[in-house]
């Protein structure tokens, strides 16, 4: 069975320990030179209008933009309560991913134009495949449904751009791209269909699609 490989970025652990160094000693983030110089420093990771427009913004929108990314990382739970408390008493609602909004009861694990089966999250939480499934089917649609459940606000691009960097991997790819999509299937344990759609990601996080 192939070793499932983490979706995993050494600037995402980088940007989430500044995270924390940030909002931990001061979760109301009084201080705005340690505002401003977080976000200059993690610059990259904003388009570069995003990036233009954060020059001009006020300290509270920084503040609210920092508490946001932190109820984004499950990394930082003990963060959430001070972020979710800054962002209400500001008037600001809370982002969909954080888990105190209510969620859909149920979203369809789906890939292209085929169901897989369904993610629940009321009246229990539970993933339901389809019986019909093959080995390597039910490998892509376990991936699927972990992206679901790990982010529900995901577009259904960005769940298949998570599972197929989840079980085929990030830079352990490129070697392997000279095989035909036929082998590389039976190397991951996965569909063609998911091999020739790893194909268009890049094998480095942070660049384009290739």
């Amino acid at each position: 069975m192939p070793r499932p490989l983490p979706l995993d970025d050494a600037r995402y652990r980088r940007f989430l320990a500044d995270l924390r160094t940030l909002v931990g000693p001061d979760p109301w983030l009084h201080d705005a030179s340690a505002l401003h110089g977080f976000f200059a420093a993690h610059r990259a990771w904003f388009g570069p209008r995003t990036a233009a427009a954060l020059d001009q913004a006020s300290d509270d929108v920084l503040r609210s933009m920092v508490h946001v990314a932190v109820l984004a990382a499950t990394e930082l739970a003990d963060l959430h309560p001070a972020s979710r408390e800054w962002l209400t008493q500001h008037g600001l609602s809370l982002p969909p991913w954080d888990v105190t909004v209510p969620r859909n009861a149920q979203r369809l694990i789906a890939f292209r134009d085929r169901v897989y089966g369904v993610v629940e999250w009321e009246p229990a939480q539970r993933v339901q495949l389809a019986p019909d499934l093959d080995e390597a089917d039910r490998r892509w649609a376990t991936a699927l449904a972990i992206g679901i459940g790990e982010r529900p606000q995901w577009s259904n691009q960005e769940v298949w751009r998570y599972a197929a960097y989840l079980v085929m991997g990030v830079e352990e790819f490129e070697p392997r791209r000279g095989w035909p999509d036929e082998e590389l299937a039976a190397r991951y344990g996965v569909p063609v269909e998911a091999v020739r759609f790893r194909r268009r990601l890049p094998d480095r996080l942070g660049q384009g699609p290739s």
